[in-house]
């Protein structure tokens, strides 16, 4: 199980190795760590010079706010991912999670535990 403990803090320092300042790169990273695909990001122009993209992963898609450019709205998208993933007030605006709002949102990431197969040895 992930807890917020081991999430990769938004470090505006620009290094570390750990997505520096690049939501995208933070939210491929907290997914990979939970064994999770990457996110897909789906942009659309909404204005001559705005952009809005969503980020979808595990069932759940996050929309940000209209940016000047794709990479921007992009960047905008993940940021609202990891603000809830981390305890912030933007819900996703699909989900496949039921009502999870006293959950710790880090949960929605965890997989469930294979099941183990039960051997019983029988000696004569």
């Amino acid at each position: 199980m992930i807890s917020s403990a081991s999430v990769v803090p938004m470090d505006r320092g620009g290094g570390g190795g750990h997505g520096g300042d690049n939501p995208k790169n933070q939210l491929q990273t907290l997914l990979t760590r939970a064994g999770h695909d990457n996110p897909s990001y789906k942009t659309k122009q909404i204005k001559n010079t705005l952009f809005r993209s969503t980020v979808e992963f595990n069932g759940m898609q996050f929309v940000g706010q209209p940016c000047a450019n794709k990479k921007l709205a992009e960047k905008d998208a993940a940021g609202e991912a990891i603000s809830w993933l981390t305890g912030g007030e933007a819900p996703p605006v699909t989900a496949n999670v039921r009502d999870r709002q006293d959950a710790d949102h880090m949960s929605v990431l965890t997989k469930p535990a294979p099941r183990r197969r039960r051997h019983h040895h029988r000696r004569s």
